[in-house]
């Protein structure tokens, strides 16, 4: 993997000087693996019970400006987009830091909202999490208009067979009415199998719907980059693409962000965090402390495995620890900061059950936290410490293909 000698980091406009880090691990250094059980969440009968005995402190905002970006084609974004996988009830974890269902969660929209986190992501297929949006839209109605709705076109196995034109402006219309809003900002098509034909012909439609004045702008999820020339090729101007990289998935960098770079696309990152494992959360802690009690830390803690195991993200964990401290900041700001400095990356998307991070967020976008060369270089190398570098294109592997 290369780079190119001078790049503005996205975040700062600094330019910063990259080349790939030739450090050689000691041997051994990652050859533990990480081989826990996922263990599905045990709901109590009344979640209403549990949030009366909670006691959460208010939000305390660093006093940090969130910073705005624009997508091509115009949409403004907050540069940190609250990410609503997490609202899919699949995500409740530990019941004292819950609330990713109910009152609670729409609460937690006007907390992030008060940080300048405006932007929200979310999908047809994350549960009730449309509707909690919609929840919180209609108890703010005076919001709507400072408020960038994101959402997914989810077309499964099931439904590649039988999409329809109608289809497809059906559910943009129920995406619409479980929000509560008259269009969508942006609408990002998910085509699960890319060996079936017939996201091309999705794609116009939505087009079609665009000019209807239904969605603003259009774009992909989890796209390879042959798909997405396809896309293009049939006229659709994309104007993103929402992939999973951080600093230990740098899948994007190896097609993605050239084409991206060339056709002028945005690259909306998500998995930023790898579900939390990229946090002080997990700094020094043995494995065995890594519960993947929620869908997205056994998702993330696959990978992992992976990658070189939980030795692996112990060496990462260490060099963003280090520069955390060199900047006075936290660890997860600085795993966010790195993937904000990368080409195409206007904004990060990142997931959360509860408004406790936003600090954190605040600080990854502060002017005060700006990454050197002597940053990039060592997380560069802990990142070449993995076993199994990537050699395909983003989301191969979550379809069941090689790494």
């Amino acid at each position: 993997m290369t780079y190119p000698k001078t790049v503005k980091c996205q975040a700062s406009g600094v330019p910063i000087i990259r080349r790939r880090a030739l450090l050689n691990l000691a041997p051994g250094l990652c050859s533990a693996t990480l081989c826990l059980p996922f263990s599905p969440p045990a709901h109590a009968s009344s979640s209403d019970a549990l949030s009366k005995n909670r006691k959460y402190l208010p939000v305390q905002h660093a006093g940090v400006r969130m910073p705005r970006a624009k997508l091509p084609g115009g949409l403004e974004v907050s540069k940190i987009i609250k990410g609503c996988w997490q609202l899919d009830g699949a995500h409740r974890g530990d019941r004292s830091s819950d609330r990713t269902s109910g009152a609670e969660a729409v609460a937690d929209f006007e907390r992030f909202f008060g940080s300048g986190v405006t932007t929200i992501d979310t999908a047809d297929i994350y549960g009730p999490s449309e509707m909690l949006v919609g929840q919180f839209l209609r108890l703010n109605a005076q919001l709507r208009a400072k408020v960038q709705v994101l959402t997914k076109l989810t077309i499964t196995e099931e439904d590649q067979g039988r999409i329809s034109k109608d289809m497809v402006e059906y559910r943009v219309q129920a995406a619409m009415r479980k929000m509560g809003v008259d269009h969508l900002d942006l609408i990002q098509l998910h085509w699960e199998d890319l060996g079936t034909r017939g996201y091309v012909d999705t794609a116009q439609w939505l087009a079609d719907l665009q000019a209807d004045g239904l969605v603003s702008h259009v774009g992909l999820s989890n796209f390879g980059t042959e798909q997405m020339i396809e896309v293009l090729d049939a006229g659709v101007r994309i104007v993103s693409n929402q992939v999973q990289y951080s600093v230990i998935d740098r899948r994007p960098e190896l097609f993605m962000t050239e084409l991206c770079r060339k056709k002028d696309i945005a690259i909306l990152p998500y998995g930023v965090l790898a579900g939390g494992f990229l946090s002080k959360s997990y700094v020094d802690k043995p494995a065995e402390s890594a519960a993947l009690d929620t869908m997205s830390k056994s998702k993330y803690g696959t990978q992992v495995r992976e990658q070189g195991g939980w030795a692996f993200i112990q060496d990462v964990l260490q060099v963003l620890k280090e520069i955390a401290q060199k900047h006075n900041t936290s660890v997860s700001a600085v795993a966010i900061s790195w993937v904000l400095c990368q080409p195409c990356v206007p904004a990060a998307i990142i997931g959360a059950r509860n408004a406790r991070h936003i600090m954190d967020l605040q600080s990854a976008v502060s002017p005060d936290l700006v990454l050197d060369e002597e940053d990039f270089l060592a997380i560069d190398a802990a990142y070449e410490g993995s076993k199994k570098l990537p050699e395909h294109d983003c989301f191969v592997w979550e379809r069941g293909g090689p790494w």
